[in-house]
């Protein structure tokens, strides 16, 4: 009988000191948005919501959004090149307007062809999600209450939150 309680109580307090998923995920979040913070000492948790599983998206991807950017902007640059290419009224002033905007116009594609090869490659990673309410002293000084969606990576470490 003893050692059915010894073993009972050795079983107990091993699984109670060893963290859960759910647990360590918290503790993480806590931990990288009180680094995150204008004033640490002030964060207080609120809640949080239930660990879930998912798949990464590459909408969410750093380098995914720098391509996106970049497009974007040689996208604005090609139509300037191009408008005032056709405000041009002397000879060589258009063909060098002209060449610009071509040049710009295949930087561009070149983006696109970056962006269209990265998609391809691109392979979903398992991630976790899990939401997060908080308060805490902005710069100003004021109390205020966040919310947040916090996505982890397999090892439960925080990749970025929104």
């Amino acid at each position: 009988m003893k050692k059915i309680i010894l073993g009972l109580s050795l079983v107990i307090a091993f699984t109670s000191c060893t963290k859960n998923s759910e647990n360590q995920a918290q503790e993480n979040i806590q931990e990288y948005i009180i680094s995150k913070m204008d004033d640490p000492k002030s964060y207080e948790s609120v809640s949080f919501g239930k660990l879930e599983k998912g798949k990464s998206s590459y909408q969410e991807e750093e380098k995914y959004k720098k391509l996106v950017s970049e497009y974007n902007d040689m996208d604005k640059r090609v139509s300037d090149a191009y408008d005032f290419a056709m405000s041009m009224t002397h000879e060589n002033t258009i063909k060098s307007a002209t060449e610009s905007y071509e040049k710009l116009a295949s930087m561009r594609s070149s983006v696109l062809t970056e962006t269209e090869q990265y998609l391809k490659k691109y392979k979903s990673v398992n991630i976790f999600k899990m939401k997060h309410s908080f308060r805490g002293k902005n710069k100003m000084g004021a109390l205020i209450l966040d919310s947040c969606t916090v996505v982890l990576d397999k090892t439960l470490q925080v990749k970025l939150i929104r």
